[in-house]
Protein backbone atom coordinates (compact mmCIF):
# COMPACT_ATOMS: atom_id res chain seq x y z
CA UNK A 1 0.00 0.00 0.00
CA UNK A 2 2.86 2.38 0.81
CA UNK A 3 4.50 1.77 -2.57
CA UNK A 4 1.19 2.44 -4.36
CA UNK A 5 0.72 5.72 -2.49
CA UNK A 6 4.29 6.75 -3.27
CA UNK A 7 3.84 5.92 -6.97
CA UNK A 8 0.66 8.01 -7.00
CA UNK A 9 2.38 10.95 -5.26
CA UNK A 10 5.31 10.89 -7.69
CA UNK A 11 2.80 10.72 -10.54
CA UNK A 12 0.98 13.81 -9.27
CA UNK A 13 4.30 15.66 -9.19
CA UNK A 14 5.20 14.30 -12.64
CA UNK A 15 8.27 12.54 -11.25
CA UNK A 16 8.08 9.61 -13.62
CA UNK A 17 11.56 8.18 -13.02
CA UNK A 18 10.85 7.88 -9.29
CA UNK A 19 7.40 6.39 -9.93
CA UNK A 20 8.82 3.83 -12.37
CA UNK A 21 11.58 2.84 -9.92
CA UNK A 22 8.95 2.15 -7.27
CA UNK A 23 6.84 0.24 -9.78
CA UNK A 24 9.80 -1.99 -10.66
CA UNK A 25 10.39 -2.51 -6.93
CA UNK A 26 6.75 -3.56 -6.46
CA UNK A 27 7.13 -6.05 -9.31
CA UNK A 28 10.33 -7.49 -7.82
CA UNK A 29 8.72 -7.83 -4.39
CA UNK A 30 5.66 -9.38 -6.04
CA UNK A 31 3.42 -6.92 -4.18
CA UNK A 32 1.87 -5.34 -7.27
CA UNK A 33 -1.90 -5.19 -7.48
CA UNK A 34 -4.57 -3.28 -9.40
CA UNK A 35 -3.83 -0.11 -7.44
CA UNK A 36 -0.15 -0.35 -8.39
CA UNK A 37 -1.06 -0.57 -12.07
CA UNK A 38 -3.62 2.23 -11.87
CA UNK A 39 -1.05 4.50 -10.19
CA UNK A 40 1.76 3.81 -12.66
CA UNK A 41 -0.52 4.06 -15.69
CA UNK A 42 -1.77 7.39 -14.38
CA UNK A 43 1.79 8.60 -13.69
CA UNK A 44 2.76 7.83 -17.28
CA UNK A 45 -0.33 9.56 -18.66
CA UNK A 46 0.25 12.65 -16.51
CA UNK A 47 3.78 12.80 -17.95
CA UNK A 48 2.55 12.48 -21.54
CA UNK A 49 3.73 8.89 -21.98
CA UNK A 50 0.58 7.27 -23.36
CA UNK A 51 2.48 4.57 -25.26
CA UNK A 52 4.30 3.54 -22.06
CA UNK A 53 1.00 3.53 -20.14
CA UNK A 54 -0.56 1.34 -22.81
CA UNK A 55 2.45 -1.01 -22.74
CA UNK A 56 2.17 -1.35 -18.94
CA UNK A 57 -1.54 -2.12 -19.33
CA UNK A 58 -0.74 -4.85 -21.88
CA UNK A 59 2.00 -6.28 -19.61
CA UNK A 60 -0.51 -6.33 -16.76
CA UNK A 61 -2.97 -8.34 -18.86
CA UNK A 62 -0.24 -10.75 -20.02
CA UNK A 63 0.72 -11.28 -16.40
CA UNK A 64 -2.84 -12.43 -15.74
CA UNK A 65 -3.89 -9.37 -13.76
CA UNK A 66 -7.49 -8.36 -14.24
CA UNK A 67 -8.49 -5.00 -15.56
CA UNK A 68 -10.99 -3.01 -13.54
CA UNK A 69 -12.98 0.19 -13.95
CA UNK A 70 -10.26 2.35 -12.35
CA UNK A 71 -7.46 1.06 -14.57
CA UNK A 72 -9.60 1.24 -17.71
CA UNK A 73 -10.84 4.76 -16.92
CA UNK A 74 -7.27 5.90 -16.29
CA UNK A 75 -6.15 4.57 -19.67
CA UNK A 76 -9.26 6.04 -21.31
CA UNK A 77 -8.21 9.42 -19.90
CA UNK A 78 -4.88 9.09 -21.72
CA UNK A 79 -6.47 8.14 -25.02
CA UNK A 80 -8.97 10.99 -24.75
CA UNK A 81 -6.27 13.54 -23.87
CA UNK A 82 -4.39 12.48 -27.00
CA UNK A 83 -7.66 12.62 -28.98
CA UNK A 84 -7.25 8.92 -29.80
CA UNK A 85 -10.95 8.08 -29.69
CA UNK A 86 -10.48 4.96 -31.78
CA UNK A 87 -8.47 3.28 -29.00
CA UNK A 88 -10.71 4.87 -26.35
CA UNK A 89 -13.84 3.37 -27.90
CA UNK A 90 -12.08 0.03 -28.39
CA UNK A 91 -11.13 -0.07 -24.70
CA UNK A 92 -14.62 1.05 -23.65
CA UNK A 93 -16.21 -1.74 -25.71
CA UNK A 94 -13.73 -4.26 -24.27
CA UNK A 95 -14.85 -3.24 -20.78
CA UNK A 96 -18.46 -4.02 -21.63
CA UNK A 97 -17.62 -7.31 -23.32
CA UNK A 98 -15.13 -8.46 -20.65
CA UNK A 99 -15.52 -12.15 -19.78
CA UNK A 100 -16.74 -13.60 -17.51
CA UNK A 101 -18.08 -10.33 -16.09
CA UNK A 102 -18.45 -7.00 -17.85
CA UNK A 103 -16.68 -4.01 -16.36
CA UNK A 104 -19.49 -1.53 -15.89
CA UNK A 105 -18.47 2.08 -16.47
CA UNK A 106 -18.91 4.50 -13.59
CA UNK A 107 -19.61 8.23 -13.78
CA UNK A 108 -15.89 9.03 -14.10
CA UNK A 109 -15.63 6.63 -17.04
CA UNK A 110 -18.57 8.24 -18.80
CA UNK A 111 -17.35 11.78 -18.12
CA UNK A 112 -13.89 10.85 -19.42
CA UNK A 113 -15.41 9.52 -22.64
CA UNK A 114 -17.71 12.56 -22.97
CA UNK A 115 -14.72 14.89 -22.60
CA UNK A 116 -12.89 12.96 -25.33
CA UNK A 117 -15.89 13.20 -27.63
CA UNK A 118 -16.09 16.96 -27.13
CA UNK A 119 -12.34 17.35 -27.78
CA UNK A 120 -12.78 15.89 -31.26
CA UNK A 121 -16.29 17.24 -31.93
CA UNK A 122 -17.97 13.84 -31.95
CA UNK A 123 -21.37 14.95 -30.69
CA UNK A 124 -23.14 11.80 -31.96
CA UNK A 125 -20.97 9.54 -29.83
CA UNK A 126 -21.45 11.92 -26.91
CA UNK A 127 -25.24 11.57 -27.21
CA UNK A 128 -25.01 7.78 -27.51
CA UNK A 129 -22.80 7.51 -24.41
CA UNK A 130 -25.13 9.75 -22.42
CA UNK A 131 -28.19 7.70 -23.36
CA UNK A 132 -26.44 4.37 -22.77
CA UNK A 133 -25.08 5.46 -19.38
CA UNK A 134 -28.57 6.30 -18.20
CA UNK A 135 -30.55 3.52 -19.84
CA UNK A 136 -28.26 0.49 -19.69
CA UNK A 137 -25.87 1.28 -16.86
CA UNK A 138 -28.46 3.10 -14.70
CA UNK A 139 -25.99 5.89 -13.99
CA UNK A 140 -27.18 9.18 -12.60
CA UNK A 141 -25.30 11.73 -14.67
CA UNK A 142 -23.78 14.62 -12.74
CA UNK A 143 -23.33 18.28 -13.60
CA UNK A 144 -20.06 17.55 -15.38
CA UNK A 145 -21.78 15.03 -17.62
CA UNK A 146 -24.19 17.69 -18.81
CA UNK A 147 -21.58 20.43 -19.11
CA UNK A 148 -19.68 18.64 -21.89
CA UNK A 149 -22.54 18.62 -24.44
CA UNK A 150 -23.54 22.17 -23.46
CA UNK A 151 -19.94 23.41 -23.89
CA UNK A 152 -19.82 21.81 -27.32
CA UNK A 153 -23.04 23.57 -28.33
CA UNK A 154 -21.61 26.93 -27.22
CA UNK A 155 -18.35 26.30 -29.07
CA UNK A 156 -20.12 25.58 -32.34
CA UNK A 157 -22.48 28.59 -32.29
Amino acid sequence: MQINNSIAQHGKRKELDEAMALFREALQLNCDNSHTYAAIINANIRCGKLAAASDIYQQMLKKGRKKDVIICTTLLKGYCLMEDMLNAVELYVSMLSNKPTAIIPNIRTINTMLRGCIFIGEVGLCELLTATAQREHKLQLDITSWEYPVSYTHLTL
